[in-house]
């Protein structure tokens, strides 16, 4: 079945728009459960359907003693996949500066330990955001796309 044709997944769609556009709450963020973000769901759906192992919020601490996590860690393959929404980009105020420096940091943590570090932009569109999903992941794991 194709996600375009899944209920689950058009029900997510359906929240999802429903809070970005009535403003409650940031639509990178909505929660379709409390421990995963929209489109951090959709990324497990895709994992676990095509039987990919990984751990969830995987942590470890850097050299300079930063606490961080990859949002999907794929043991087997050696590779993190990090879901990021716009503001990651951002360097123009304190928050957001915070932000890209841990990104930073878990860019180059990825280098010296040798995996490598997939980030898959959040679109506002779940069309978008699962083409970019299948662009970065299924070629890349050589499994189906959704």
């Amino acid at each position: 079945m194709s996600w375009k044709s899944d209920p689950y997944y058009l029900d997510i769609a359906d929240k999802a728009e429903i809070g970005r556009v009535s403003g409650h709450g940031s639509f990178s963020r909505f929660r379709i459960m409390p421990e995963y973000t929209w489109a951090e769901y959709i990324m497990k759906r895709f994992l676990d359907e095509r039987g990919i192992k990984y751990v969830h919020r995987w942590r470890f601490r850097t050299e300079n003693g930063w606490l961080l996590e990859y949002d999907f860690y794929l043991p087997t393959h050696a590779i993190a996949i990090e879901v990021d929404p716009g503001f990651h980009q951002k360097t123009d105020n304190p928050v957001t500066r915070n932000v890209f420096l841990r990104d930073r940091d878990k860019d180059d943590w990825s280098k010296q330990h040798g995996i490598e570090l997939i980030r898959i932009q959040v679109h506002p569109k779940i069309n978008d955001f699962v083409n970019e999903v299948n662009k970065k992941l299924a070629r890349r794991l050589h499994v189906r796309p959704m």
